[in-house]
């Protein structure tokens, strides 16, 4: 666990989640170590700015595959019977 990451109890989280994540999205605390029986179990962060996040969709695929020149993509596969 970071230094600077606040760790709670399941028991202290459940009682103060609305206000935990209020602080997260605020910037108030970095991020929230929730541990049970003294094991951390969760942790939760606010989300990365937009332009930090990764691409979603077919955005996250592009320049990940390559088709073959000879390749049809536009007729069967398999004959049907």
């Amino acid at each position: 666990m970071a230094d600077d990451a606040l760790e709670t109890s399941i028991a202290a989280f459940r009682a103060a989640t609305l206000d935990l994540l209020d602080q997260l999205a605020a910037h108030g605390i970095p991020r929230v170590v929730v541990t049970k029986r003294g094991r951390p179990v969760a942790l939760l962060a606010p989300p990365m700015d937009e332009a930090a996040q990764p691409p979603l969709g077919a955005a996250a695929m592009e320049r990940q595959a390559i088709a073959l020149e000879k390749l049809e993509f536009t007729s069967p596969v398999l004959e049907t019977q």
